[in-house]
Formats: C-alpha cells, structure tokens, sequence
C-alpha cells in the first residue's frame, strides 16, 4: 500500500502534462513552428506512457489490495478484477484512450488535436468515476464537479510548465531590453539618477538632449550588460529572466541607500556571472568534454526534452563579460545622481570628521558666534 501514493500522483502529474500541452498545441501555437511541434508530440508520448504505466500499476495494487499475498496473487486476480469491478470497467476504457492518444501524437491537423484533447479529457474523467466522488454514482453532480476540477487543474498547472518548458525557450528574447527598463526605474527610485536634474524645461534644449544621450546610454549599458550574464537560448534563459525580474521588482520597495543598491547590483550580476560562465561552462564548453560531462548533459537534456540547452562558449567569451560587467559596475559607482554636482558637501564632511576633538569643539563655536 505504500507505493499506491506515488503512484497516484506520479499518475496525476503525468495527466496535468498531458491535458496542459494539448491545451497549449490548441490554444496557444501559430500553425507552423515544426521543431517547437516536435517537442510538443514528444512530451504528449511521454505523458502517455507515464499514464500507461501508473494505470498498471495502480491495477495492480488494487489487485493486490482485494486478494492479498504477493505480486503473484495481484497477477492472477487482475482478469477478475478488470471484467468484474467498476474500477476495472473504468481502467479498460482508460486504457483505450490511453492506446488511441498514442496512436493521435503526431498526427498533423487541427481535427487530430481536437480528438487527442477530447480523448484526455475522458482520461480525466476516468479519473473522477475511480475516486470519491463516484459513490454517490457515475452520472451524479459530484462526478460532473469533480471532472471539471480535475480538468481546470490539469490544464491550468500542466499548461504553465508547458509554457515553462518548451514554448517559452524557443520565444524570443525581448525581456533583456524590458530588464534593462525595470533597472533604469530602479535607479530613478533609489536616487542613484535623478531624472529631473538630467532633462528638466529649465535647462536648455541642448543640454536636456545630451543628457537624455546619457540616460539612453546607460539604458544600452544595462541591456548589455544583462545580455552577457543570460543564457542565450532554452529554457536556462527563462530562468535567469524570471530571477532578475522578481529581484528587480522586489528592489522598488526597498529603502535603498546608494551604496547599498550597488552592492546588490554588484552581487546580482556576479552571481548569474558565475553561474553561466563558470558553471555552464564548465558543463556544455570545451572542444572534448569527458565521459561525465557528456553523460550529465545528456541526462539533463533528456530530462527536460531539449528544453535545457546551452550553446559551447568561445574561451574569450568568459573574459569579455567580465570585463562588460566590471565596467558597467565601476560606471555606476562613478555616475553622479545629477550632472555637475560635485562633491564639496563630502570633503567638508571628511575634514571635519578628520579634525581632533579641541579643534572640532572650536569650529563649532566659531560657527555658534558667526550665527
């Protein structure tokens, strides 16, 4: 009985899968996009096998449960089961969706996909007539609930780590430019750059357009310098976007110090440094990767459907995004919060600072008189 809970929700895992790519080959794809259908017919067969053997062994645990003894006894009391069980009526019809979705994955056509999404939907539907709510009988509203519970889940869960997966690797890398955008207005809010001392009506036209080049420049500084530390391609770029995003954005309602946000900033940019170019490097660059190498990245590969790919890095590659990064920092640290303040304020701060106790005790009183 111990293996009837995995296999449960090995088995639902299996069916979000399945329901939520059909919802996303439906609903979402554009005709064409062959490679991107590929990988779509290839998760859908997975789903389905990964059904096809959960139901078996579900079968069989619920043979073992009614006869007892060992996987012997769960063998021979199968048949008995299947032709005279409500769970065995419902197991053979699963199964034969099951077979004919098989049989549908791959097929070109909107009227395959069609049947292929109705036929898992009565997978999801042998589903409810085999769980709780089939005591009160299999055309009662319990039933009808729980059906559409089943299917609004599966959809809903299976098609967002669909998306997650395969669908959104293979879209294109607009997000480094909004990135670049959500870290401009993070600057704007922490007082790294005030804009208003930049380009403001009181300063004249051509000094508010040399300072607009400016703030666009660092604009473009910032779009590059994320474009060295994201993954190029798959489903690794996705990743490293949701993470700076939700970084970012978090960011906004911090109360931020300069010096502190440039500390964050510094982290932020090393770690996915290190990570793309030390880790992933280190897994899919080189001319010859060993054996254990090879193996790893074929493993992960194959784990996430070619979803998880990265391109061999050129050995330069490591040192110019060190040196973009490095020089994106340093300018940041070096920019002023508006052009042409300059930094008397501080050094009268560190002279005073600097000045012995007696001397200190003086000025003030200097300064007591003056006032």
């Amino acid at each position: 009985m111990s293996l009837a809970l995995p296999v449960r929700w090995a088995g639902l895992l299996a069916l979000a899968a399945l329901v939520g790519g059909l919802a996303v080959a439906v609903t979402v794809l554009p005709p064409g996009l062959t490679t991107l259908r590929r990988r779509l017919t290839a998760w859908g067969r997975a789903s389905v096998a990964l059904l096809l053997v959960t139901s078996a062994v579900e079968l069989l645990v619920r043979a073992r449960t009614m006869a007892g003894g060992d996987l012997g006894n769960a063998l021979r009391a199968a048949p008995v089961v299947l032709s005279r069980t409500h769970f065995g009526i419902v197991w053979t019809v699963r199964a034969g969706a099951l077979v004919a979705l098989l049989a549908l994955m791959g097929r070109s056509g909107r009227a395959a996909l069609v049947v292929a999404s109705a036929l898992a939907l009565g997978v999801a539907l042998t589903t409810s007539l085999v769980g709780h709510a089939a005591d009160h009988g299999d055309l009662s509203l319990p039933v009808l609930i729980d059906w559409l519970h089943v299917a609004a889940a599966a959809t809903w869960t299976g098609g967002l780590f669909c998306l997650t997966a395969l669908v959104l690797p293979e879209a294109s890398r607009w997000p480094r430019e909004q990135l670049a955008a959500l870290a401009l207005t993070l600057f704007f809010r922490a007082g790294l750059v005030r804009p208003g001392a930049w380009v403001s009506a009181e300063l004249p036209l051509p000094v508010s357009a040399a300072h607009a080049l400016t703030l666009l420049a660092l604009f473009a500084a910032t779009a590059q310098a994320l474009n060295s530390v994201l993954p190029e391609q798959g489903l690794l770029h996705w990743v490293f976007v949701l993470c700076f995003f939700w970084t970012l954005w978090q960011d906004h309602f911090a109360p931020w110090a300069v010096a502190r946000l440039l500390k964050s900033l510094a982290a932020l940019f090393g770690t996915a440094f290190l990570l793309k170019h030390v880790l992933l490097g280190a897994l899919y660059g080189g001319p010859s990767p060993g054996l254990s190498r090879r193996l790893l990245g074929a493993v992960l590969e194959g784990v996430t459907l070619g979803a998880l790919d990265a391109p061999p890095f050129a050995p330069a590659t490591g040192y110019v995004s060190f040196l973009t990064v490095a020089l994106y920092v340093l300018g940041l640290a070096l920019l002023r919060p508006a052009p042409g303040s300059d930094d008397a304020p501080r050094h009268l701060l560190r002279a005073w600072r600097a000045l012995p106790p007696e001397e200190r005790q003086e000025l003030r009183a200097a300064l007591d008189d003056e006032a």
